[in-house]
């Protein structure tokens, strides 16, 4: 029996970028990290203390920082293109589930 899982995001980015060659359009897959968004709350159901709880003690990336890195992407020379773009505060490793805090 063969399992198929549905492939990354950082996967069909690549494959996308592979049916497009030759015809000078860039794709750019943004990974962000830690990112203190309206994410949280859509992952926790609408509940706003757990996902308030997620950044407590943390330094995240805000969205303000993820909207520079796009604009720098979509800012370069024609010829470059950045395939993958992985934002992670300081404060995680490459981990997900490793996030230092600080002592208030």
């Amino acid at each position: 029996m063969v399992q198929l899982k549905p492939l990354s995001s950082s996967l069909k980015s690549l494959n996308l970028r592979a049916d497009l060659a030759g015809k000078n359009i860039r794709v750019t897959n943004i990974e962000p990290g830690l990112a203190l968004t309206e994410f949280s709350e859509v992952r926790f159901h609408g509940d706003k203390q757990k996902a308030s709880n997620l950044y407590n003690q943390t330094q995240p990336i805000l969205a303000e920082d993820i909207a520079e890195s796009i604009f720098w992407c979509a800012n370069l020379p024609q010829h470059i293109n950045i395939n993958r773009l992985e934002i992670m505060p300081t404060c995680q490793s490459f981990s997900a589930l490793t996030i230092s805090r600080t002592e208030s």
